[in-house]
């Protein structure tokens, strides 16, 4: 476990405007190389497609570098700081984006481009996922996106592994049954680590044909993400310390976003919520691997 007691100033980021202090810069840095870095059309469509981006002019001759397609706004979940637990989502707007218009959006995927599958909804209930993680994946795309990771099967994980998907977060805002209950209102606390565990297996099992690398550097990296709320920022030092268990790559923790006057209350980045929010972030750094 090196990795983690060498880094965990890095494993755990907190994105806030206020108290998280997050370096945008390295996200970035995980999805993009540097585009000094990169060589032939792909640089050049990088480059071309920032100097548009600060121009913005009516059409642009490059091709996106950061896509966000929704394939799903159907979820499985109601958890207690997401949107859909405040604004109703009608059941007509509710389904999967089909083969056709997947299909269709591929002749816009450029080598190393950014490709976020998520939006309103779980993207693993999607019935032709991995369908469009291989496009996606054998177009060179750098791919990634949130789940709650209780629809991950071994097909599904299988297919990360083997198209070397880039990254994915699972969405764990609790450090015990208890609280991860009360925030994602589902008794599926140890399905969800089975589930992470399935995925790390399966990096161990199809690396065998690979250069037996650590399983840390195995992609796809897995990381969590802990919506920090004043019900649940106790119990961020226990989720480190389960992270650091099950070969986890880092966490990013992001302030809740007040959908109703209730979660306004919740906030972590008020003037009376901060100095505990700094409490449990100082704990969480102090916890050895």
């Amino acid at each position: 476990m090196s990795f983690f007691k060498e880094n965990l100033k890095s494993f755990i980021k907190f994105c806030d405007r206020t108290f998280f202090n997050y370096q945008l810069s390295q996200i970035r840095a995980k999805w993009f190389p540097p585009v000094s870095k990169l060589n032939g059309p792909t640089s050049k469509n990088i480059q071309l497609n920032y100097e548009e981006c600060a121009k913005l002019p009516l059409v642009l001759k490059s091709k996106p570098v950061l896509i966000y397609a929704e394939i799903s706004t159907k979820c499985n979940l109601q958890c207690r700081m997401c949107g859909r637990a405040h604004y109703k989502i009608p059941h007509a707007e509710q389904g999967f984006m089909n083969k056709e218009t997947f299909e269709k959006l591929s002749k816009l995927f450029t080598h190393n481009a950014q490709l976020a599958l998520f939006g309103r909804g779980e993207t693993l209930l999607h019935p032709d996922f991995v369908h469009f993680l291989k496009i996606a994946c054998n177009a060179g795309l750098r791919v990634g996106f949130n789940t709650n990771g209780l629809a991950l099967t071994k097909t599904i994980a299988k297919a990360m592994v083997k198209y070397a998907q880039t990254h994915i977060t699972f969405s764990c805002s609790a450090g015990s049954p208890e609280m991860y209950k009360k925030i994602h209102c589902t008794d599926a606390w140890d399905k969800l680590w089975r589930n992470i565990d399935l995925l790390n297996a399966m990096k161990l099992e199809y690396d065998v044909t690979r250069n037996n690398l650590d399983i840390m550097h195995i992609p796809p990296a897995v990381y969590l993400e802990f919506v920090a709320q004043l019900a649940n920022i106790s119990e961020l030092p226990a989720l480190v310390r389960k992270a650091f268990e099950h070969n986890i790559n880092g966490i990013v923790v992001v302030d809740v976003v007040a959908h109703s006057k209730e979660m306004e209350k919740e906030r972590m980045n008020l003037p009376e919520t901060i100095p505990i929010a700094q409490k449990y972030y100082e704990e969480a750094l102090g916890i050895q691997a």
